[in-house]
């Protein structure tokens, strides 16, 4: 499946879907004198404005690195998912002002049959279109087709909403318009912010998912000559560029000829099982010296009953040993610095001065 193609050819198909839903609203909601129907078929045509925005942002995301732009423009899809959001934002707060007003200035809505029918028939189209997002969503994994298909669902329930009140509105006196394009407007308004939260988390760096850095981590621990790894940077640039560094602990006596084969190894291994860019760091770690072995074990442990990892363990020779080593902190971690110190200080041997230098972990 050619990618640009495909979304090329789903892009068109919403396009001209929602040119033809918003026409036929804006024509029988004038007709009906119904502004809950204008307003429906005027986001429509905000529909069509953002399939056009869909095309061109994935159009520009799929152009290859260049000097400007070494890691590509994947982020494109994130920008245009971004723009469709305010759009659907900025039609929620146009359309509930405008029902606001329309309440003082209400002419009394005239509801035919074949307005019913057309509304009917729409919400057909806008459930086919949001199924067709869904399908290649599933398929692509593409940001900008996840908020079409959020906003094909929303106009067909709305529309399927606005059916039903205008069916009640054929048989009672009392007219409902005005207060159902609020409640509309306030759905709409909604989604749009719920979406530009959605779309601007990538943006603004949010973490990779843990469980895939988890599996990725699991596999480079799974060579047998890694005796443990840390100092994991994750940062992407849309799904499908993912660069990953990160410190693996080696056996010091490994020659630097084989250092760098293992290393090799590991990170055309990642790149094959998950297409991600890895860059590895070699850190000696000196397992004949008995001294710091016992250490390395016994900070594990201790840092086991709190659910923390140590590394970059060393002890400084002196009058007084000093031991030095790095933990690694969740933002969300429970437990504050002075307290992960103390817990340490109970159970380490009093002759060491020691050292921890805290660091975030980004995953």
């Amino acid at each position: 499946m050619n990618k640009d193609k495909t979304i090329s050819r789903v892009t068109l198909i919403g396009l001209l879907s929602n040119v033809s839903i918003g026409i036929l609203k804006v024509v029988f909601g004038a007709l009906a004198n119904s502004i809950t129907i204008i307003g429906n078929g005027i986001d429509n045509f905000q529909d069509t404005i953002a399939s056009f925005i869909s095309w061109f942002g994935m159009k520009e995301a799929n152009k290859p690195p260049d000097k400007d732009h070494p890691f590509g423009h994947r982020r494109m899809e994130y920008i245009s998912s971004l723009i469709i959001a305010t759009l659907i934002l900025a039609i929620g707060i146009t359309l509930c002002f405008e029902s606001i007003s329309s309440l003082f200035e209400s002419k009394g809505s005239k509801i035919e049959v074949i307005t019913l029918i057309i509304l009917g028939s729409t919400i057909i189209i806008k459930i086919l279109q949001g199924l067709m997002y869904l399908y290649y969503y599933k398929k692509l994994k593409v940001m900008v087709l996840k908020v079409s298909l959020s906003d094909s669902f929303i106009d067909a329930g709305v529309t399927f909403i606005i059916l039903i009140c205008m069916f009640i509105n054929m048989n009672i006196s009392f007219d409902l318009d005005g207060y159902l394009s609020i409640i509309m407007s306030i759905f709409i308004i909604y989604t749009g912010v719920k979406l530009i939260i959605e779309a601007s988390k990538p943006l603004i760096g949010e973490k990779e998912n843990k469980l895939f850095v988890d599996s990725v981590l699991k596999d480079i621990k799974s060579n047998e000559n890694v005796l443990g790894v840390h100092d994991v940077l994750v940062h992407s640039y849309g799904k499908e560029h993912i660069f990953m560094s990160v410190h693996v602990e080696l056996n010091s006596s490994l020659d630097f000829v084989n250092v760098h084969n293992i290393v090799d190894d590991i990170e055309e291994k990642i790149a094959k099982k998950y297409h991600i860019s890895l860059i590895t760091h070699p850190d000696p770690i000196d397992i004949n010296d008995i001294e710091t072995e016992n250490i390395r074990i016994l900070l594990r442990n201790i840092g086991a009953e709190i659910q923390l990892e140590c590394h970059d363990i060393r002890i400084v020779p002196g009058e007084k040993k000093k031991l030095i080593f790095e933990i690694a902190l969740n933002y969300d971690y429970p437990k504050s610095k002075t307290q992960i110190i103390e817990h340490f200080k109970k159970h380490l041997n009093k002759d060491y001065e020691m050292v921890i230098n805290f660091e975030n972990l980004y995953y």
